[in-house]
């Protein structure tokens, strides 16, 4: 782990087919908090991350949250 990161706030994990997803809420040292979503797949599960600081994740949601709707058209 980062020496920047603590240990996470708040995690869950989804598993979908090959693949994990796991949704982490964690704080820097300096009180910033994010979240951070990390997908896992393949037989050496390679590792993919976004980072998403706490001030965006309104945006984000609503980008997400269009996606869906535009998923269920």
């Amino acid at each position: 782990m980062s020496e920047l990161r603590r240990q996470p706030l708040f995690s869950r994990m989804l598993r979908a087919g090959s693949r994990t997803y796991f949704l982490d809420i964690e704080q820097e040292r300096g009180g910033g908090r994010f979240v951070l979503i990390t997908e896992s797949h393949g037989q050496g599960r390679e590792r993919h991350r976004i980072m998403i600081w706490e001030e965006y994740l309104p945006a984000f949601a609503e980008l997400l949250q269009e996606a869906v709707q535009f998923l269920r058209r």
